[in-house]
Parts: C-alpha cells; sequence; structure tokens
C-alpha cells in the first residue's frame, strides 16, 4: 500500500459512522485501526512514526481508557487520563 493510499484509506477519513452501539468498542476499534494502518507508511513517514511510536502508543491507549471511565461515570479520571496523553505529544503541537 502507497503513502496515498494510506492516506485515502477508510481508516483515515473523517467523519466516522458509528455502526456499533457501544461506543466505547466502536472507539477501540478505531484507534486501533488508526494505529495499524500508521504502521505500515513508509519512508520519511515511517522514520517519523517508529521514531516516535512510544508516544503515539501512550496517546491512543490513554484515549481509549479516557473513553471507558467517562462511560463508566467517572469523569475526572477520564480528563486525568486524557491529560496525560495530551502532555505526551504537547511538544508534537
Amino acid at each position: 500500500m502507497t503513502n496515498q493510499e494510506i492516506l485515502n484509506s477508510d481508516e483515515l477519513s473523517l467523519p466516522k459512522i458509528r455502526t456499533n452501539d457501544n461506543f466505547v468498542e466502536f472507539a477501540t476499534t478505531v484507534i486501533n485501526d488508526y494505529l495499524n494502518i500508521i504502521k505500515q507508511f513508509d519512508r520519511e513517514e515511517n522514520i517519523f512514526i517508529e521514531k516516535n511510536w512510544n508516544s503515539i502508543d501512550f496517546l491512543c491507549g490513554k484515549l481509549v481508557k479516557s473513553i471507558e471511565e467517562y462511560y463508566n461515570g467517572y469523569i475526572s479520571k477520564s480528563f486525568d487520563l486524557f491529560s496525560q496523553g495530551i502532555e505526551e505529544i504537547k511538544k508534537f503541537l
């Protein structure tokens, strides 16, 4: 798959249309699909992703946990997890 095909893939297209009644499962699937597709980039894009994989994976993990905690009713914990994920990627923003 070329970089152009990856950029045009369903995994990276927005907006997403939820096909699952369970939002946590839907969001987890979207995030996991994203992680899997970005591993396929080549050349400079791949070098950046490999170099920063820990930060990317950390953010995505915190997003999933944040959504889970929100739906469990722990809004404050959800926000803290989200903040931890954003803090990890602040240097890129």
